[in-house]
């Protein structure tokens, strides 16, 4: 499942799906009928979107920080941290292992610490 911080879900889609088609041609693989259909994106999460974060996407920050010690930022991790924990709540998604691509953001970790004081 992406989770949006800036693209709408229409554009998202778009995106991957060319980016699939794209990597397959480069690498002679053949793609399954109808994969498209698999590919899941939504932008129900941006919270005002792009550069934007609301106290909601700051707690998560604060809570995951305090408790994992891992450093999100309020404009990328911290927002699709916060879109997925709400998007695994509103599917009912328990008991599973959950796989969370951090993809840095460290230097606006800091700016938000800075925020914060």
């Amino acid at each position: 499942m992406g989770i949006s911080v800036s693209r709408n879900e229409k554009r998202g889609k778009e995106v991957i799906s060319r980016n699939i088609r794209q990597y397959a041609e480069k690498n002679g693989r053949k793609l399954p009928e109808n994969w498209e259909e698999n590919v899941l994106f939504t932008d129900d999460y941006m919270e005002g979107g792009y550069g934007v974060y609301s106290e909601k996407i700051a707690e998560t920050i604060r809570k995951v920080y305090d408790m994992d010690a891992v450093p999100l930022d309020m404009t990328y991790t911290g927002k699709a941290f916060y879109g997925m924990m709400e998007y695994l709540k509103k599917q009912e998604i328990t008991g599973k292992k959950i796989l969370f691509l951090h993809t840095g953001g460290l230097p606006l970790f800091f700016d938000f610490l800075e925020d914060e004081k």
